[in-house]
């Protein structure tokens, strides 16, 4: 993640078990944003079998991931395109997990962040 992107995303609140699509690893996870904004939900990836990867733009991928978790954020997904619509270039078997981790997620989405009494 650049790090501009990660001080978008800011911490994470809750993170879905990792379920394999595929040679990959998924998982759904709200994030906290630095900046105040409101929590919103994202996908993390990784490979399963643990190893770095090489990106369709020739890059190099570690296994430690883009944060040094070994995890990657959805828009880091070589085929990631914002602008396809139904699954912004990412496997259509998204939806399955975020459906089945839709009731616990969107709890926590609607949490206020807690901020000190002045």
């Amino acid at each position: 993640m650049s790090e501009l992107t990660t001080a978008l995303y800011g911490d994470a609140v809750w993170q879905s078990e990792p379920e394999r699509i595929g040679k990959h690893e998924w998982r759904v996870t709200v994030w906290e944003p630095y900046a105040g904004a409101h929590r919103f939900v994202g996908y993390e990836w990784r490979r399963a079998d643990g190893r770095g990867f090489v990106d369709h733009r020739g890059r190099w991928h570690g296994p430690e991931g883009s944060r040094g978790t070994g995890w990657y954020a959805d828009e880091e997904w070589p085929r990631y395109d914002r602008n396809n619509g139904q699954t912004a270039g990412m496997p259509a078997t998204l939806r399955k997990l975020y459906e089945r981790h839709y009731p616990t997620f969107s709890k926590h989405l609607r949490q206020a962040k807690e901020t000190p009494n002045a």
